[in-house]
């Protein structure tokens, strides 16, 4: 039965999406997350019971002849549990659920999605900051230009007087 319900796996450049296709007459609960093997967890409720007024209506509406039916089966609903192991990117602390119909169909969706862990660069104390800080413009040094050009003159003057 397990086999029966594929995961269907999609990602965006932001989430996890896992989606399951399923008939109508199934059930799924969203049993969690397994935190020890990274596994999403979901109850499968499978409840086939049929009304034995239905099945005559079908009878009925065929025109075929069959008296009155009673119901003689003893039906439980089955539960199974499915299992998908979670990518290491997936943010097992937010996955959210949904149901949805698919177009042109009248199977349902199930839908998990979580979003990818973002890793954040955390600096070790303040001054690592200073590595990632844009340099500061330095400020022209008007000063020191002037007092280069009056030692290269002074030198100038200097290698005159020599001669």
């Amino acid at each position: 039965m397990n086999q029966m319900f594929t995961f269907h796996h999609f990602e965006s450049r932001t989430h996890h999406v896992f989606a399951v296709r399923y008939p109508n007459h199934f059930l799924f609960e969203f049993k969690g997350v397994s935190r020890k093997e990274k596994e999403i967890l979901i109850d499968v409720s499978v409840s086939t019971s049929l009304k034995a007024s239905d099945i005559q209506s079908i009878f009925d509406s065929n025109n075929v002849n069959i008296e009155k039916l009673e119901e003689k089966t003893d039906i439980s609903t089955s539960v199974y549990t499915l299992k998908q192991k979670l990518p290491k990117s997936a943010d097992a602390q937010l996955i959210k659920q949904g149901i949805g119909l698919l177009p042109d169909s009248e199977d349902r969706v199930f839908l998990l999605y979580c979003e990818k862990k973002v890793d954040i660069l955390k600096p070790s104390s303040a001054n690592s900051f200073a590595f990632f800080a844009s340099p500061k413009p330095k400020k022209p040094q008007l000063e020191s230009t002037q007092q280069t050009q009056d030692a290269s003159t002074d030198n100038q003057s200097t290698r005159d007087a020599d001669e």
